[in-house]
C-alpha cells in the first residue's frame, strides 16, 4: 500500500504513545486524557497492579507507590491514555520501526524466494523480511568492508540469529492472529483442520500473511505496539552489538594474529555460533568463532581481567604446588571485552587420563572454595581430555549478600544461588545458622551435586558440575504444521542427550561415582598444599593479591527468574499496551514489599525494570575491594555485603584449618552418595543363593544378646552424633572448629529422603522423626533413659532446644509459619504430627510433661486445608498424621484438655482419609509405608479410641483390598508401585511391614485372615530377615523390629532367639566393617544420622532390643 507520509506520522505517534512504558511516561512530558471515558482503563489498570504486586493488598501496593513517591492521584495520570508533548524526542527504536514499515511497503510474498515463502522451520519467517533488511542495511553502513572479515555462511548464521529472536517475540501474537483469521466459527471443523487431518495446504496461511501487508503492517502494530517496538528494540541491539563486534576483531586481528596463529596469517571467519550465553548491556552476548586456518577463539563483551588474573594465579599455583598442573588458557583482554583460546570437548585416551581429569577435578573445587567462586554449575564446565575447564569465571570472588529480612523473618536479598544452596536447612529461622554454614562451604562452588526441586518436590535436578545427564524425555511445547493452514500449538517429546562436561572414554561417559576418591585425593591435596603456604598467602606478597581490586558480576537475582519474567511478558495481551507489560514487569518489586529498610536496594529494582522493559538480562557488577553494587553508570548501591569479596576471601582462607578440610571433604562424600542411594533390589529379582551371598552374615549361636558389644556400638553411634553436631551459632568459626563448646542448639547435617521421587539429597535435615531432628533427639532420650549418663542428656537437650526453637518461630513469624507448614506437610513421618509423636516419647522417657506444651502448641497449626491437601499414605500423609495425634491423646503425662483436642484433630484428619475409598485402583499402593496395610493399621487405630464404626469399616476395606495383591506362591503381597509387580520385605514395602501392621491391629480386631497374613508374612520376613543393609526403612533392623513385636505378642520365644541371633551377627559385622551398613553399595563409614535411614534409628533398635519394655515399637508409633 502507498504510503502517505503524515498518515505515516500519526501511525507511529499513536505506536508510540500506547507502547510507552510508566518509566518513558514519567521521564518525558506525558499529557494524560483525563476524561470520564478513560477512567476505567486507569481503575483496570490499577486492580491489575496491586494484584501483580502485593496480591490485591491495598496498602502494600500504596507502599510500593511510595517507593517512587507516587500517591493514587499522580500515578493515575501516569496510567491515563494520552501522547507525549510535541518536544518529546523521537526514540531509537520509533525510527527503525519505521523504516520496517517503509520496507514492507513494497513487499509482496511473490516476489520473495520460494524456501522463505513456503518455510517449514520458522513459523510466519516471510513477515520477518522487512526486519532483516532494514538490520542488514544498518549494519553494512556501519561496518562497510570490515564486514568482509565474515564469510556468507557467517552472515547467515547472524542472519538467522535475529530471525529467531524476533520469532521467539512474534510467534505467540501472530498465530493467534492467525487463528482467527482462518477461524470460521465451527469448532469440530478446526479440531478437524487441525487435530486430525492436519492439512498441509497453505492457502489460508498466504492469505493472512497478504492481509498483514496490505498496510504494510501498519494495523498490526497499532494493534500490538509494544511488539512493534521490542521488534525494532531487537533489530538495533542486534546492529550495535555486531557492529561492535566486528570493528573489535578488525582492530584487534593483528594481536590475535600474533598470539594465536603466529605461524598462518588469518583472513576470514568462515564460521560462527552466537547467543552463547544470556543477553546483556543492550544484547551483548559470548560469540564462539572460527578462521580459515581452523583456529577457535571466543569474545567476550565484558571485562575478563579478573580471567587473566586467575590463570596468573594458576601459573603460580602450578608452579608451586608440584601437584598435576591445571590447564591455562591464552587470553587477550581490552577495557571491556576479550579474545579467549577456544575449548573443546575432547575425551580422555586412557584409564589414567580419566583419573587425572577427576583428581584436577577435586583440585578445581578446592580452589574455587578458597576463591568465593559460586554458579559454577554444569553449563559452565567442559570436559578437555584430562582437564575439567571452567568455561565462565564470572563466578569468582561472588560477595556474600547482607541478609535484609522483612518483619516475618524472611531475608529478601539472598542472591541467586540461596534458592537452591539453602534447601531445607533454611527452612528453619532457627537454623540459619546452618544454611550459612552450607552457603559458606563447598556446596557454594556448585561444583559438587546441588539439587534443584520444582514442581512440588515432584521433579528433581541435579545442577552440580558433574551433572549426569541421562537422556531424558520430557514433553514441550511446540508448534505443529508450521506455516500450513493447520498450524497450531501441540505438546511434542523432546529427548535431551550427554552435555560436555563428563569425560568420555572409549565413547562411554565416565560418571563421577566411581571417581569419588580421586576428586576427594585432588581435594585434600591442594587444600593441604594451601595451608603450607598459609604464611605466604596472607602476606602482603599473596599471589592471592592478584584477584584484590577487580570487575565481578553479581548475582541479584536467580537468572531463571529474569528468563520467565520476560517470557511471561511477552503474552499477546501484554504487547498491545506499553503501561500493562510494564505492570507485569513490576511483579519483580514484589520481594521489596516486606523489607523493613527497603529504599537502599530501590535502584537495583529500577535497574532491573528499566533493562528487562528493554530486553536484557539485568546485570549488576561490583568490584572484589568494594562494598556496593554498581548499577547505570556511575551509581552504586554502597554496603550490600558482609564484606567486599577480596576480604572474605582472606579472611575464609585465615580459618582454613584441618577441622575445616574434613568437614568439607564430608560434604563432599555425602553430596555424591546422595546420587547413589537407590532402593535394594526387590527379593523377587534375586535368586535365592544370590541372596545368600548378599546377605555377607553368618548367623550368630548364640541366642541371648551380646550386650557388651550391643552397647559399645549403641555409644559409637551417639559420639559419632556428638563429634558431627553442628551448633546453632552465628559463628562460622565457632562452627568450624568448636561445635560443642556453647549450650546453643545443634543439629545434623544428613540425607534427606524424597518419597515423591524415591530419592535422597544432601544436605537436609527437617525436624521431624523419619529424617529430622525429632528422631535424633527420640534416640539421644532414649540412650539416657537407660544409662543416666548426664552426657547423652545434654546433647538431648541441645537438639531438642532446636526443635523449641523452630516451635517458637512459627509462633513469632506467621509467614515463616505458612511457608514451612506447607512445604513440610502434617504427616506423623517428616510433618508435624511426626514432631508432635517425637515430643510425647521423648517427655515420657524423660519424664518431662512441659514438652507437651510444645506439642500441643503445634496441634494448632494443623488447618481443615492443610488435611484435605494431605496424601493418603503413612510415609507423608494422614494415616501416620492420625497416628502422632493419637499418641498425645493417649500420653498419661498431658491434660484432659490436651488429649481431647489431638483426639478431635485426629479425628477430622481420619474423616478425611475416609475418601481413600474413592481413589482409583490404579493408585492405591501395598505395603505399610505407601500403601494400604498403613492405612488400615491407622484406622483401626483411630476406631479404638473412637469407637466410630465408619473407620473399622474402612479398616476392613483396605484391608480386603491389600489382600488382591497377595501371591499365595511367594507368601507376599505384590509391591504395585512399579509397572511390573515385584515382592519386597521390608518395613516400607511388602511382607516386613504388613506382619507389623496386622500385628499392631491384632488386639483391635482379628480373624482368620489376619492370622493367615501374620503367619505368611512372618515366614517370609524370617526367610528373607538379613539382606545387604542394615537400616529401619528398607533394612535388617526393621524386619528385626517386626519379629520382636511377633515374639511378644504371639508368646513365640523362638522368633526372639532368632532376633537376638541376627543382632549379634549384624554387631560383630558392624564391629569388623566400623560402621552398619546404612545403604547399599555404599562404603559403611558414610555419616547418616537419620532415624529410618541412619545411625540414631539403630541405635534406638538396639536399645529397645536391650529393653523391650522400657522402650515403644517408633515403627507402630507405640
Amino acid at each position: 500500500m502507498k504510503l502517505e507520509n503524515h498518515h505515516l506520522e500519526t501511525t507511529l505517534s499513536f505506536i508510540q504513545n500506547q507502547a510507552s512504558s510508566i518509566n518513558e511516561r514519567l521521564t518525558y512530558h506525558w499529557i494524560p486524557n483525563i476524561s470520564n471515558s478513560c477512567q476505567s482503563q486507569v481503575e483496570e489498570n490499577l486492580t491489575l497492579w496491586c494484584h501483580i504486586v502485593a496480591k490485591g493488598n491495598k496498602e502494600k501496593f500504596k507502599q510500593r507507590l511510595a517507593f517512587e513517591g507516587f500517591t493514587l492521584d499522580k500515578i493515575s495520570l501516569i496510567l491515563a491514555e494520552g501522547n507525549f508533548s510535541p518536544d518529546t524526542p523521537l526514540p531509537e527504536w520509533l525510527i527503525t520501526l519505521k523504516k520496517v514499515i517503509q520496507k514492507a511497503e513494497n513487499l509482496e510474498l511473490s516476489q520473495l524466494p520460494e524456501n522463505i515463502v513456503n518455510s517449514t522451520k520458522i513459523p510466519f519467517e516471510p513477515i520477518y523480511t522487512p526486519f532483516i533488511q532494514v538490520a542488514w542495511d544498518k549494519l553494512r553502513q556501519r561496518t562497510k568492508s570490515n564486514l568482509d572479515l565474515l564469510n556468507n555462511d557467517s552472515l547467515v548464521v547472524l542472519e538467522q540469529q535475529l530471525i529467531n529472536q524476533l520469532a521467539y517475540l512474534c510467534t505467540s501474537v501472530l498465530l493467534e492472529e492467525f487463528k482467527n483469521f482462518r477461524s470460521s466459527g465451527n469448532e469440530m471443523k478446526e479440531f478437524i483442520l487441525t487435530q486430525i487431518k492436519e492439512s498441509k495446504s497453505n492457502n489460508k496461511y498466504k492469505q493472512f500473511l497478504d492481509n498483514l501487508l496490505s498496510d504494510n503492517l501498519i494495523s498490526f502494530f497499532e494493534k500490538y505496539s509494544v511488539l512493534g517496538k521490542l521488534s525494532a528494540i531487537l533489530i538495533n541491539y542486534w546492529v550495535e552489538a555486531n557492529q561492535e563486534f566486528i570493528t573489535r576483531l578488525n582492530n584487534d586481528l593483528p594481536e590475535i594474529e600474533r598470539l594465536f596463529s603466529s605461524d598462518k596469517p588469518l583472513k576470514q571467519v568462515i564460521d560462527i555460533q552466537v547467543g552463547l550465553s544470556d543477553s546483556h548491556e543492550r544484547g551483548r552476548s559470548v560469540i564462539a568463532l572460527k578462521f580459515d586456518t581452523g583456529l577457535k577463539l571466543i569474545y567476550k563483551p565484558r571485562n575478563i581481567h579478573l580471567d587473566v588474573n586467575f590463570y596468573q594465579f594458576l601459573n603460580w599455583f602450578n608452579q608451586k604446588s608440584n601437584l598435576i598442573p591445571l590447564k591455562t588458557i591464552k587470553i587477550i583482554h581490552r577495557d571491556n571485552y576479550g579474545w579467549i583460546e577456544f575449548l573443546s570437548s575432547l575425551p580422555c585416551n586412557s584409564e589414567q587420563e580419566a583419573k587425572n581429569f577427576y583428581y584436577r577435578y577435586g583440585m578445581l573445587v578446592c580452589l574455587t572454595y578458597t576463591l568465593e567462586g559460586s554458579d559454577f554449575h554444569f553449563e559452565n564446565l567442559i570436559s578437555h581430555g584430562d582437564n575439567p575447564m571452567l568455561i565462565d569465571l564470572e563466578g569468582l570472588l561472588q560477595p556474600r549478600t547482607k541478609a535484609n529480612n522483612d518483619d516475618n523473618g524472611i531475608s529478601l536479598t539472598e542472591g541467586a544461588e540461596s534458592s537452591i544452596l539453602k534447601g531445607s536447612t533454611a527452612q528453619h529461622a532457627s537454623t540459619a545458622s546452618v544454611g550459612k554454614l552450607i552457603q559458606e562451604s563447598v556446596f557454594r562452588t556448585f561444583l559438587i551435586p546441588i539439587e534443584y526441586s520444582f514442581l512440588n518436590d515432584d521433579v528433581n535436578v541435579n545442577v552440580g558440575g558433574l551433572a549426569v545427564e541421562e537422556e531424558k524425555k520430557i514433553q514441550q511445547i511446540v508448534i505443529n504444521n508450521i506455516n500450513s493452514d493447520a498450524m497450531n500449538l501441540g505438546l511434542k517429546e523432546v529427548v535431551f542427550t550427554q552435555r560436555n562436561n563428563l569425560p568420555v572414554l572409549n565413547n562411554a561417559i565416565l560418571s563421577p561415582k566411581d571417581y569419588l576418591e580421586d576428586i576427594v585425593q585432588g581435594f585434600k591435596e591442594t587444600y593441604e598444599f594451601l595451608l603450607k603456604k598459609k604464611k605466604l598467602l596472607l602476606s602482603e606478597e599473596s599471589p592471592f593479591l592478584l584477584l584484590k581490586n577487580q570487575n565481578t558480576r553479581y548475582l541479584f537475582r536467580n537468572t531463571n527468574t529474569y528468563n520467565t519474567i520476560l517470557s511471561n511478558s511477552y503474552h499477546p495481551s501484554l504487547l498491545k499496551s506499553g503501561i500493562k507489560r510494564s505492570i507485569a514487569l513490576d511483579v519483580l518489586s514484589r520481594a521489596f514489599l516486606g523489607m523493613k529498610n527497603p529504599e537502599k536496594l530501590l535502584p537495583i529494582l529500577r535497574t532491573e525494570l528499566r533493562e528487562m522493559e528493554d530486553l536484557d538480562i539485568p546485570c549488576f557488577t561490583s568490584n572484589t575491594s568494594i562494598n556496593g553494587v554498581y548499577v547505570g553508570k556511575g551509581e552504586m548501591v554502597a554496603d550490600m555485603f558482609e564484606k567486599p569479596s577480596f576480604e572474605s576471601l582472606m579472611t575464609r582462607f585465615e580459618n582454613f584449618s584441618h577441622k575445616d578440610l574434613e568437614q568439607q571433604v564430608q560434604m563432599i562424600r555425602s553430596a555424591f552418595y546422595a546420587q547413589l542411594v537407590k532402593q535394594p533390589q526387590p527379593i523377587s529379582l534375586i535368586s535365592t543363593d544370590d541372596y545368600s551371598q548378599k546377605q555377607n552374615l553368618s548367623l550368630s549361636d548364640s541366642t541371648s544378646l551380646n550386650q557388651e558389644l550391643l552397647f559399645r556400638q549403641v555409644v559409637k553411634i551417639a559420639e559419632d552424633l556428638e563429634k558431627n553436631a553442628v551448633a546453632l551459632t552465628t559463628s562460622s568459626e565457632a562452627q568450624r572448629n568448636s561445635l560443642m563448646s556453647t549450650d546453643e542448639g545443634i543439629t545434623w547435617l544428613s540425607l534427606e529422603y524424597r518419597a515423591k521421587t524415591n530419592g535422597f539429597r544432601f544436605p537436609g535435615l527437617n525436624q521431624g522423626l523419619y529424617d529430622g531432628n525429632s528422631g535424633i533427639a527420640l534416640f539421644l532420650s532414649a540412650l539416657y533413659k537407660i544409662t543416666q549418663d548426664e552426657r547423652w542428656k545434654n546433647l538431648t537437650d541441645r537438639s531438642l532446644k532446636t526443635i523449641q526453637n523452630n516451635i517458637r518461630q512459627l509462633t513469632k513469624y506467621p509467614k515463616i509459619q505458612e511457608r514451612l507448614v506447607k512445604k513440610t506437610g502434617i504427616s506423623g513421618t517428616r510433618g508435624i504430627c511426626s514432631i508432635i509423636y517425637s515430643l510425647v516419647k521423648i517427655s515420657e522417657l524423660l519424664q518431662e510433661p512441659i514438652l507437651l506444651e510444645d506439642a500441643h502448641s503445634l496441634t494448632g497449626l494443623i488447618t481443615p486445608d492443610l488435611i484435605k491437601k494431605s496424601s493418603f499414605s503413612i510415609i507423608d500423609g494422614l494415616a501416620s498424621s492420625i497416628l502422632g495425634l493419637l499418641a498425645l491423646s493417649k500420653t498419661e503425662l498431658a491434660s484432659a484438655s490436651i488429649k481431647s483436642h489431638s483426639l478431635e484433630i485426629a479425628k477430622e484428619c481420619g474423616e478425611y482419609l475416609l475418601q481413600y475409598q474413592q481413589t482409583d485402583d490404579k493408585n492405591i499402593k501395598t505395603g505399610f509405608a505407601h500403601g494400604l496395610a498403613g492405612i488400615s493399621y491407622s484406622f483401626f487405630r483411630l476406631f479404638a479410641l473412637t469407637d466410630d464404626k465408619r473407620f473399622l469399616e474402612a479398616g476392613k476395606q483396605a484391608l480386603q483390598q491389600e489382600q488382591n495383591f497377595f501371591s499365595p506362591i511367594d507368601k507376599n503381597w505384590a509391591d504395585n508401585s512399579s509397572e511390573n509387580a515385584v515382592f519386597n520385605v521390608s518395613w516400607t514395602n511388602g511382607a516386613s511391614g504388613i506382619a507389623l501392621s496386622r500385628l499392631g491391629i491384632s488386639h483391635i480386631y482379628n480373624d482368620n485372615l489376619i492370622q493367615e497374613d501374620i503367619n505368611n508374612a512372618l515366614e517370609t520376613t524370617q526367610k528373607y530377615c538379613f539382606g545387604e543393609v542394615d537400616n529401619l526403612c528398607w533394612g535388617n533392623f526393621g524386619r528385626l523390629e517386626t519379629l520382636l513385636v511377633a515374639s511378644k505378642k504371639l508368646n513365640q520365644p523362638s522368633l526372639l532367639e532368632f532376633s537376638h541371633q541376627g543382632v549379634n551377627s549384624l554387631l560383630s559385622r558392624a564391629e569388623s566393617a566400623g560402621n552398619f551398613q546404612l545403604f547399599s553399595g555404599l562404603p559403611p563409614l558414610i555419616f547418616n544420622p537419620s532415624f529410618h535411614h541412619g545411625s540414631s534409628g539403630i541405635g534406638y533398635q538396639l536399645l529397645r532390643f536391650a529393653h523391650p519394655d522400657l522402650l515403644p515399637s517408633i515403627l507402630l508409633w507405640e
